[in-house]
């Protein structure tokens, strides 16, 4: 793994969010084909976007809340009593919640990419609702046992200004 602080572009890949809009940075990235992932950080909380080739393919959070498990709850796709056996179960087994869901039958495995798809596109849209922090590229290969997703930018780019819009105190 490598940090530049500068592409050939001069673009800064370390820096403060209060200086650079993100989605510069993501179309930056996007433009120089990168491949790593952008780290982005507030309070302690650490959420990444992962790039191969300069598409967004991948977000991980480490904030609980955004856990495959608990979106899955909370948006209505599995039940308490299915989401805590689930868990009962991964902590027995070390396997990814996502196998485990789909070993239990609670989701099939179309359900568990649906799934997967949901909870990296809410991680993305919620770092648009930081109002701060700071960010950090690193060019490194994705990681082991993701299942990578193109996500285009204009439409997180869409998305992103309708749920600012609506966190906007009228």
């Amino acid at each position: 793994m490598s940090v530049d602080n500068r592409t050939d572009h001069g673009f800064p890949l370390t820096g403060n969010l209060t200086a650079v809009y993100l989605s510069e940075i993501l179309k930056h990235l996007q433009s120089i084909r990168a491949t790593g992932a952008l780290n982005i950080e507030q309070n302690k909380q650490v959420k990444s976007i992962y790039f191969k080739e300069g598409q967004f393919v991948f977000a991980s959070s480490s904030i609980e809340q955004d856990r495959l498990g608990e979106m899955l709850l909370k948006a209505g796709k599995l039940s308490r009593e299915q989401y805590e056996k689930s868990v009962a179960v991964l902590k027995d087994t070390g396997k990814r919640q996502g196998a485990v869901l789909v070993e239990l039958g609670f989701l099939t495995p179309k359900g568990l990419f649906e799934g997967l798809k949901y909870q990296v596109l809410e991680i993305l849209y919620s770092i648009f609702l930081w109002t701060g922090g700071h960010y950090q590229f690193v060019t490194c290969e994705l990681p082991r046992q993701v299942i990578p997703l193109e996500i285009e930018l204009v439409t997180l780019l869409t998305e992103a200004i309708k749920r600012i819009e609506q966190n906007q105190p009228a």
